[in-house]
């Protein structure tokens, strides 16, 4: 008896004082990663850049949709890397343009360089003295691993899935801006039921616009900055540009909802010719169910407005941000090799299937 009583005793001491020491780690790496995130900006980012400090960049530039690095994979929101890349350069110089007249005016520039400087650190500080939020555990990417990037159809991922509400309270209800940010769901029927995530909502009296045509009103908002509301049930098949206005005005930003009919067949990339190139390289997408007006959703951007004259090809000019990468056969003298995934949008939807390229540079 003496003996099971000592033994209990022995792993339940041990089990406690396991549990008591998990527990202390814990809250020393959890402080430790919000110290370090907090730490303001000091040295110089640059592209090729691989530390900690890239990674609170991205964190920072994915708190805004208008500077967001990726839309999906690596650099994407919750999912940010060590590693300044082509993605993160372009989304630098949107933030600067963003706030051009704190960052590129006063040193006599009218465009962004991609290059964060002692201007771009100073917003930037200002942006974490402000208590952006991060998250506190990401994953380390280098170089070689960004060619695993994800290719899944960005239809079937909510972008603010990606946050917890907690941080979703603080990026969007602690914003008095009003901006629309992410949309639950990119494609749909009418009747659907859809949640937009944004800053600057009022409690009530919201209203969201799909297009210039329709308005659902009278639209509450949560408190961490979510609207949800129903698709209108008359509203016409097609792609539509999605806001939201209120008494404080109307959103700039925008995000884009297709409504689908019940037959609608949405558009498929089968292959990309060629699959590699240098910068400017024409290349073509094949594939099925393509319209007389395209809108290519890639990696570094969106190409509205392509034609395709026999529904089953779109062709196009790989030209990623030409501030940067034009006319260049390297980057500091670095060579580059940069996997793009496109998506197709058209009024059928949303191809399920990505095309891949790779940019050599």
């Amino acid at each position: 008896m003496l003996n099971n009583f000592f033994s209990r005793f022995f792993i339940q001491s041990r089990l406690i004082i396991g549990i008591a020491l998990l527990a202390l780690t814990f809250l020393y790496n959890f402080t430790s990663a919000q110290t370090l995130i907090s730490l303001p900006f000091s040295y110089d980012l640059k592209f090729g850049d691989n530390n900690g400090d890239v990674l609170r960049l991205q964190q920072i530039l994915n708190s805004d949709p208008e500077t967001q690095v990726a839309f999906q994979g690596p650099g994407g929101k919750g999912l940010e890397t060590n590693y300044f890349g082509p993605a993160t350069l372009s989304a630098v110089i949107r933030f600067q343009e963003k706030y051009s007249s704190e960052i590129l005016v006063p040193t006599g520039l009218s465009r962004g360089t991609g290059f964060v400087g002692q201007k771009t650190r100073d917003k930037l500080n200002f942006f974490l003295e402000s208590s952006i939020p991060s998250k506190v555990k990401d994953p380390i990417l280098t170089p070689s691993t960004l060619n695993q990037a994800e290719n899944s159809n960005p239809n079937q991922t909510d972008p603010s899935s990606l946050l917890s509400p907690s941080l979703q309270t603080s990026i969007f209800s602690g914003s008095t801006e009003l901006f629309t940010g992410f949309i639950s769901s990119y494609s749909g029927l009418p009747g659907s039921t859809i949640t937009l995530s944004g800053g600057g909502f009022t409690p009530t009296g919201n209203i969201v616009h799909f297009g210039d045509d329709y308005e659902i009103k009278n639209l509450n908002s949560s408190s961490n900055g979510i609207i949800t509301f129903t698709v209108p049930t008359d509203i016409a098949k097609g792609r539509y540009d999605v806001f939201v206005s209120n008494k404080k005005g109307k959103s700039e930003d925008k995000t884009f909802f297709v409504i689908l009919s019940a037959n609608s067949l949405p558009p498929k990339i089968t292959s990309i010719f060629p699959s590699s190139g240098i910068y400017g390289q024409e290349i073509t997408i094949h594939g099925e169910n393509f319209t007389s007006d395209n809108e290519i959703r890639a990696g570094y951007g969106i190409i509205s407005g392509l034609k395709s004259k026999d529904s089953k090809t779109i062709t196009f000019k790989v030209e990623p941000f030409p501030e940067a990468f034009s006319g260049k056969k390297k980057y500091n003298n670095e060579e580059i090799e940069w996997p793009i995934y496109f998506y197709v949008v058209n009024s059928n939807g949303i191809s399920e299937q990505s095309g891949q390229f790779l940019l050599k540079i």
